[in-house]
């Protein structure tokens, strides 16, 4: 994707960067000195097909997911990516550095379980009872919905998760952590915090690594 600033001699207003079909879809917006490129990623691909976005480098970028089949890969900075409503399938990949969130709209599949797998593989994103997945990739941060049912399976690179807590006590947020001896080895053990807040059921097997939960 390239990128071009419209109008880089007023650095405090937002500069539009990309246009497609006469609509905005990328902009550069400044918060506290830090510039920030954000992406609207609507569901106006064609059936079918994969859109692509690349994030801008040197700056953060935060991508909004309304829909459709994406592509979507971050810079070299913290990224967030925002999933803001159903309909979202194809792949996210946080970027080559950076520490990277991902965060569920509140209307994300409501009453639906979720489940995020930052431990296999192919990383993951799914909806219980549906053949919607979104595949996952350098992700650190997760950061769930409040009063919805999230299941988090966590990896090697997991650094905070915060599901917003469970509707109830037969629907809790999961939070999963296993032994990784095996797998970190040669890297640094897990540091993983947890944010618990209410039906928040949290199961660790792990044996070695720092562990913070906030209660």
């Amino acid at each position: 994707m390239s990128l071009n600033f419209v109008d880089n001699t007023r650095p405090w207003s937002p500069n539009i960067l990309f246009l497609e079909e006469g609509k905005v879809i990328a902009q550069l917006v400044f918060h506290e000195r830090e510039g920030i490129v954000i992406h609207s990623l609507d569901n106006h691909a064609p059936q079918n097909n994969i859109k692509l976005r690349r994030g801008a480098l040197g700056v953060s970028n935060h991508f909004y997911l309304n829909g459709g089949r994406w592509n979507v890969s971050g810079g070299h900075r913290d990224d967030t990516f925002n999933l803001m409503s159903d309909g979202i399938s194809g792949a996210i990949n946080g970027g080559t550095s950076g520490e990277n969130r991902l965060v569920l709209g509140p209307d994300l599949a409501l009453s639906k379980t979720i489940l995020i797998d930052l431990l296999a593989h192919n990383q993951y994103l799914n909806l219980f009872g549906t053949s919607s997945t979104l595949y996952l990739k350098s992700m650190h941060v997760i950061l769930g919905r409040a009063g919805q049912q999230e299941t988090v399976v966590c990896g090697q690179d997991t650094k905070y998760v915060d599901g917003g807590g469970g509707s109830s006590r037969d629907k809790v947020d999961l939070i999963l952590i296993s032994n990784l001896d095996n797998v970190t080895s040669d890297r640094n053990p897990l540091n993983i915090t947890v944010m618990g807040l209410n039906y928040t059921k949290i199961e660790n097997n792990a044996t070695n690594g720092e562990f913070k939960y906030i209660l």
